[in-house]
């Protein structure tokens, strides 16, 4: 894993950073994404990221870092997934906001990815496009509908 992410400074003009409900749940935003892997996710259970993000903070309970992560959900700011029991979270805009990333410069982290070639499939990414799950992931984790708007 890189030792640590680019922050665009688009993100202050950022509408759904802007709709979080505090300072220090758009902190816990900017600063997990120093944390992403190279596919753009982290973990999503609220322990594992308040222990590695705010490692100091006593004043932040696993509680509020739950809260804090749902909030971003529901904003579209990250997805929340489930592999093997486990929870994780995925950031759709990180290929996007990581010009010069290099993915085979990269060990890997363990964290299973956000969408396998199956739930491509589920979503409605037909495979005779020839798109699978990494080149999905890497068209920032958008779905058919949303990168239709975008075109």
């Amino acid at each position: 894993m890189a030792r640590g992410r680019m922050l665009n400074k688009s993100i202050g003009l950022d509408a759904a950073v802007d709709h979080l409900s505090c300072d220090t749940c758009r902190l816990l935003f900017t600063w997990m994404i120093s944390h992403l892997d190279k596919n753009g996710c982290f973990f999503g259970d609220s322990e594992v990221v308040k222990n590695l993000v705010f490692p100091r903070r006593r004043d932040i309970t696993n509680r509020k870092v739950s809260q804090y992560l749902q909030e971003m959900a529901n904003e579209g700011l990250l997805y929340l997934y489930m592999r093997d029991g486990e929870k994780y979270s995925f950031f759709p805009g990180f290929a996007r906001n990581q010009p010069g990333l290099r993915p085979e410069r990269e060990g890997d982290s363990g964290i299973p990815p956000f969408l396998t070639d199956t739930e491509l499939e589920d979503e409605g990414y037909p495979p005779a496009a020839g798109q699978t799950a990494e080149s999905i992931r890497q068209d920032s984790g958008l779905g058919p509908a949303q990168r239709e708007r975008e075109r």
